[in-house]
This record gives structure tokens, C-alpha cells and sequence, in this order.
């Protein structure tokens, strides 16, 4: 009978497979990645979370407006669209001539240059009025009070700004263009595109120029931003105008929106 030295015995099973079943708890220790002191691990910041959509049906302040307007959302209507050309004339800088209607459509290149005389009396001529800065910010901020018409975080290329219009050198955009730039009511482009003229005199005299305009960013973006003002006879290229109405009014013109 042959006989195997015990040391040789002991080697041979060494090299065996084990058949006790493997311990989880070893086995999830031995994958896990070991973290380098010399390559720290990079966490990304949160993504902003949208601003929760709302539902038209249930905002407050909707009256009837006709096809072309929007709730503002503090009892009157305001254009869905900036300002664009209809029939007529622009007129002079001091509105001697002005015949326009303008019109509030998508696709269509917004108005700019014109004074402010010229946009009060192109809002006569629809039978409307050039907004003031009450009626223009509830319409931009909505019922939910957000800084910016889409919501609180300015989102860049979201509207036609500073980001998407070549540093501001490409100019306006028409109407429309940018789906994710409207408010909760309706109306696009409030946020950059064209500065928006209001009725609404400040104590320089001078006239509030409302939501920033293609060349601006973040805060000349935001809703309440108010240091942009021009005299009543300036003609800014980057400057526009919508028009508003008392919603009793608005609800007397012949197609209505509930």
C-alpha cells in the first residue's frame, strides 16, 4: 500500500475548488470599486426641475378673450402674440400718419423701432390699448408668480435670448417660434425676443421697456425687470409692443376663447 507524506496531502487540497456556497456578504464587498485618493469622485449637480404645468381650464382670472388674446389673468386680455405687422401705416415718430392695426399671429416678424406714441396709437387702432405694466406683469409672471414666463430657473435658449440669437446679432425671431417660451395662459415670447413698450411712465418721464429683448440674459430676462425704460419718441430696434383689453370689452369682439 502506497502512502503519501502528509505535507503533499495538505498541498493537493489547497489547490481544490471549496464547495461551501460563496458568502454574499464577502462577494458584494469584493465588487465594490475602490476609491482612489489621487481621483476623487465627481457628483454632478441636480438637474432643475421643471416648473409643474398647469392647466389651463383651472387658472384663475380667465375671462373671455377673443382668438388673437389671452387672460392676462388680473380680469383683462393681452395679444398671444407680440405685435406684428397688419394693414396701414406705421406712420412718424410722433405717430402722425399711424394707420397700423397690428396684428398678434405666430410666424411673423414682431414689430421694433417704433416709438412709443406709435404703439399707443397702433393699439388704438385694434381697438385695444398698449398694455401697462400691471396687465403685462401678471401676464408674464401668471398665477404661480414666476420670475420667468416658463417658470423660477431662467432656462438659456428656452427664449429667443442672448444664447440662441448669436450673442444678440441675429436679431428677433418671429412669433412663436419657441414652443417652451409661453405662459401659462397662452401668450409666447414674453420672455426676450423683443423688448415689450408699456403705458406706463416712470418717474424719468421715460417709458418701462418689459422682458428683456434677444440680446439679454438671466436677470435683464426676468419678468420684473425694470431698468430698461426709452422717451416716449425713441425708436429702439430690439424694442416692440402687444397690445391689451378690459376683458368686457375684449368679450364684446366677434370670436371668443372661453
Amino acid at each position: 500500500m502506497r502512502t503519501f507524506p502528509l505535507a503533499a496531502l495538505a498541498a493537493a487540497l489547497a489547490g481544490c475548488p471549496s464547495s461551501a456556497p460563496p458568502d454574499p456578504a464577502a462577494a458584494a464587498a469584493s465588487a465594490r470599486p475602490v476609491a482612489s485618493a489621487s481621483a476623487p469622485a465627481i457628483v454632478s449637480a441636480p438637474a432643475p426641475v421643471p416648473a409643474a404645468p398647469l392647466d389651463p381650464a383651472t387658472l384663475p382670472g380667465r375671462v373671455p378673450c377673443p382668438e388673437d388674446m389671452v387672460p392676462t389673468g388680473v380680469g383683462g386680455c393681452i395679444d398671444a402674440y407680440e405685435a406684428s405687422m397688419g394693414t396701414g401705416s406705421v406712420g412718424d415718430v410722433q405717430a402722425k400718419g399711424t394707420t397700423l392695426v397690428p396684428a398678434s399671429k405666430a410666424g411673423k416678424t414682431p414689430i421694433s423701432g417704433l416709438s412709443q406714441k406709435q404703439a399707443v396709437r397702433a393699439c388704438e387702432n385694434a381697438k385695444k390699448h398698449l398694455c401697462d405694466e400691471k396687465e403685462w406683469l401678471a401676464a408674464c409672471r401668471g398665477p404661480a408668480k414666476w420670475e420667468y414666463t416658463y417658470g423660477n430657473e431662467y432656462v438659456p435658449n428656452r427664449c429667443r435670448d442672448w444664447h440662441d440669437s448669436a450673442h444678440g446679432t441675429a436679431g428677433a425671431a418671429p412669433t412663436g417660434s419657441y414652443p417652451g417660451c409661453v405662459n401659462s395662459y397662452g401668450a409666447f415670447d414674453l420672455t426676450n425676443n423683443v423688448g415689450e413698450l408699456t403705458a406706463t411712465a416712470e418717474r424719468s418721464g421715460n417709458f418701462a421697456v418689459r422682458g428683456g429683448t434677444y440680446n439679454m440674459v438671466i436677470h435683464d430676462s426676468a419678468c420684473d425687470e425694470d431698468d430698461y425704460t426709452i422717451k416716449g419718441d425713441a425708436q429702439n430696434k430690439d424694442v416692440g409692443f402687444r397690445c391689451c383689453a378690459p376683458a368686457i370689452a375684449a368679450a364684446a369682439g366677434a370670436p371668443k376663447k372661453p
